[in-house]
């Protein structure tokens, strides 16, 4: 088995263990379960997560851990979890598998109650790992003086939970989609019926791995709007620490 894992913390770079040295560190398990990425049950070699994280950034077994980790992926794509489900203990790392290869690392989850891509995300080709003691490592995506009005904040939650994996705002989140407010708020050249009618069904405007929303109501449309809208007047060229 090979792959690098890099380890870092507040985004300073902590460690680049390979799978060897994890395997002699940490041991490793064989995990059987249904996997919702292919449908079917896969068999996977894995570390346990909360072990692995445990050993990486030297945290007591037994305390209460606080804070955010971020899984980032060869493409830009990120998902952050909070320590509650980071070390949660169905969670696992994997590296290995017989018949494909979603690595280098692969974070999964044990269990049929795990199903669920949106509550449990399952980040593939994992490079990176990096842990955020104080919490949200993104803090731009918020206005200094928070955001007035409902469906504002609303539209703020969807981003959170919808497309910050994929895309930043104020050069935070995933790197997979283009920047949506800096140098330039996407506002201001897209019409807001374009940027409704590409987060409906991105596919028919160009090829490209951006999914369709296809329960996406009204009010969720104006609240990612309105949020554009906001942070049109709170553009971060520096990304903050």
């Amino acid at each position: 088995y090979e792959g690098t894992l890099i380890l870092s913390q507040d985004g300073e770079i902590r460690g680049r263990p390979q799978v060897a040295q994890l395997i002699r560190k940490l041991g490793a398990v064989n995990v059987s379960s249904l996997d919702p990425h292919y449908e079917k049950v896969k068999e996977y070699r894995t570390f346990s997560l909360s072990a692995l994280l445990h050993s990486a950034f030297g945290l007591l077994k037994g305390t209460e851990v606080k804070g955010d980790f971020t899984f980032i992926a060869s493409d830009g794509y990120r998902v952050t979890f909070s320590a509650e489900q980071a070390f949660h203990p169905k969670a696992y790392l994997a590296f290995g598998e017989k018949k494909s290869n979603p690595g280098p690392f692969y974070m999964g989850w044990q269990g049929s109650k795990f199903q669920s891509l949106q509550d449990y995300p399952r980040p593939w080709a994992v490079i990176q790992i990096d842990y955020q003691p104080s919490g949200s490592e993104l803090p731009d995506l918020l206005p200094p003086s928070g955001l007035k009005s409902a469906s504002a904040k609303h539209g703020h939650e969807l981003f959170l939970a919808e497309c910050v994996h994929c895309h930043a705002i104020n050069r935070q989140g995933g790197q997979v989609g283009p920047e949506l407010n800096v140098p330039m708020n996407i506002l201001s050249y897209r019409t807001e019926k374009q940027v409704r009618d590409f987060i409906r069904n991105a596919s028919q405007f160009r090829p490209g791995v951006m999914p369709p929303h296809p329960d996406f109501k009204e009010r969720d449309y104006r609240g990612i709007l309105a949020y554009f809208r906001a942070m049109a007047d709170h553009q971060v060229q520096e990304v903050s620490n």
